[in-house]
């Protein structure tokens, strides 16, 4: 069931990054009663313009570590005593460091289950719980093993959750996946790599990848919240935008590499 925005609620996790404003911004446009916003305080120093724009009364910044089960609980507990309603939610929570890999594995792929089990048990009937990876699910990302494995980790678990999970099909919650290419000055551009003899090259193949503007990603993002879709997963390639695997991925991993930007790294 598609999900309407007007007097709804929105949750995302880990909005450090440059999409989770973009996409908060599209959603209180679209009329929604509140956005909450579960991350760490930088994070949410970013987004206080938001909350100064719309108002407290439909943003609400909660700081809290993500890697922390009772952290994160916390504030959904908070989401729902303020707004008695959660319909949807986003896990974005990433991090770009090969050199510290431990924070980058509880961030990236931890902090996702940990907003996917509290998204199955706070969600409302019919909700929607989308969990952001990125392309580099589907590749073998250039000198980022760490960062390529816990894209691919959370493709493979929200999937299965999809499939799966009987507290998402009793409740009718609908789940899929959100694969990004990168965004113009997000992480990957400035990703900590463990040796310093690739970084000139990773630097070079970097700068060939094609990327879209945050707000271009946000609004691909909306598709997976306007459309009645489920078990699905949405990649938006920097040269050939939005694309819907439904199943499995053979269709996207054809277009990916014939596309010119992978012929020419």
């Amino acid at each position: 069931m598609a999900i309407f925005m007007k007097n709804k609620v929105a949750l995302l996790t880990g909005s450090e990054g440059l999409l989770g404003p973009a996409f908060g911004t599209i959603l209180l446009d679209k009329g929604a009663k509140g956005v909450v916003f579960l991350g760490s305080e930088r994070a949410n120093q970013t987004n206080k313009e938001l909350a100064e724009k719309y108002g407290e009364e439909r943003v609400m910044l909660y700081n809290c570590d993500i890697t922390k089960h009772e952290s994160i609980k916390a504030g959904f507990e908070e989401a729902k005593a303020k707004y008695e309603r959660i319909d949807v939610v986003c896990n974005c929570g990433s991090a770009w460091d090969e050199i510290e890999w431990v924070n980058t594995i509880e961030v990236s792929l931890h902090g996702v289950i940990h907003g996917t089990r509290l998204a199955l048990e706070y969600l409302e009937r019919h909700g929607l719980l989308v969990n952001v990876t990125s392309v580099a699910a589907m590749t073998l990302a250039p000198y980022l093993p760490i960062i390529s494995a816990c894209k691919a980790a959370v493709l493979a678990y929200t999937k299965t959750v999809a499939k799966y999970d009987p507290v998402a099909k009793d409740r009718q919650i609908r789940v899929n996946v959100f694969c990004p290419c990168p965004m113009d000055g997000d992480e990957m551009s400035t990703a900590v790599l463990a040796e310093e003899k690739v970084k000139q090259h990773a630097t070079i193949t970097l700068t060939k990848l094609k990327t879209k503007p945050a707000s271009v990603v946000a609004d691909a993002l909306m598709k997976l919240v306007d459309q009645d879709r489920h078990d699905e997963t949405l990649y938006v390639h920097g040269e050939l935008g939005p694309i819907f695997a439904a199943d499995d991925t053979d269709d996207f991993r054809r277009k990916y590499r014939a596309s010119t930007v992978v012929k020419n790294l």
